[in-house]
């Protein structure tokens, strides 16, 4: 498979609702990494686009009923998403063309990998519910599931479907909106993902795409009182800074964060190459 894309393919703004919005941004330019060559650009999101996203995602909490449809529907949906993601013809060249990567590689691996993962969480739409407690005969004590909100996802550079549909399908299948920063190096095939989302059923403005620079649309997206929950991959460093973002409004932060797997290699090792050939 070969690309066919040209920089006209490549989707600009921020996708909420239904559409791409500009919101007078400055541009961030998507180079290709292999050989620095300008993909095309993207807008530069300020505290100003996030605030316009979450109160779309709020609203469209409030009139949608996405959050109190029977759980099947979300399923329905979602799993109607996943067929969509496996048969979209972009979607893997513009995963595959930001980051360098064959296209065929992209396709073959990353696009079945994000609709199998879509369907999974779409299972549990109806089958995580709540529990009936021991109580004494004239008492009923249960514990209720419920959504949360809206929830900020933000993504890093590497695997931008994957670690989406980590992040957005679980939240969508338990009935929460979502506004997803992806990294300022990779946001194409996320916009894609947004749109394939609103092409399934998934109601405008449940799904909302902000670009940006962490430091501006990430910080603006993870302090916003309007934010319910916060899950992030990436560095050690920044998610630090996440949680002392998030704690001024006492939201729950999931961190997916770097250096998980040291590894020590102490002078007493004998030589690794000369014991593997031995």
């Amino acid at each position: 498979m070969t690309t066919i894309l040209d920089s006209s393919h490549f989707p600009r703004g921020h996708f909420i609702e239904r559409i791409c919005v500009f919101d007078g941004e400055s541009d961030i330019e998507v180079v290709r990494p292999s050989d620095g060559v300008a993909l095309g650009a993207t807008s530069a999101g300020t505290a100003s686009t996030v605030d316009l996203a979450i109160r779309s995602a709020q609203r469209a909490l409030r009139a949608t009923g996405w959050a109190s449809c029977a759980p099947r529907e979300r399923a329905r949906v979602l799993r109607r998403r996943a067929d969509l993601i496996d048969a979209d013809p972009l979607l893997p060249q513009l995963e595959a063309i930001g980051s360098t990567r064959p296209i065929a590689d992209a396709k073959a691996s990353d696009i079945p990998f994000t609709a199998d993962a879509i369907r999974f969480f779409a299972e549990f739409a109806d089958k995580s519910g709540g529990e009936v407690a021991n109580t004494q005969a004239q008492s009923l004590g249960m514990t209720v599931r419920e959504p949360l909100g809206v929830i900020a996802a933000i993504t890093p550079w590497n695997f931008p479907l994957s670690m989406a549909s980590w992040k957005c399908g679980p939240a969508l299948a338990a009935g929460n909106a979502v506004v997803l920063k992806p990294s300022e190096l990779t946001p194409f095939s996320t916009l894609r993902l947004a749109q394939l989302a609103v092409d399934a059923g998934v109601p405008p403005g449940i799904f909302n795409v902000v670009n940006g620079f962490g430091a501006e649309a990430g910080g603006a997206l993870v302090s916003h009182p309007g934010i319910s929950k916060v899950s992030f991959t990436g560095s050690t460093r920044t998610g630090k800074a996440i949680l002392g973002m998030a704690a001024t409004s006492i939201k729950p932060v999931t961190l997916e964060l770097g250096g998980k797997c040291p590894q020590l290699v102490v002078e007493k090792v004998p030589n690794m190459r000369s014991s593997l050939s031995s």
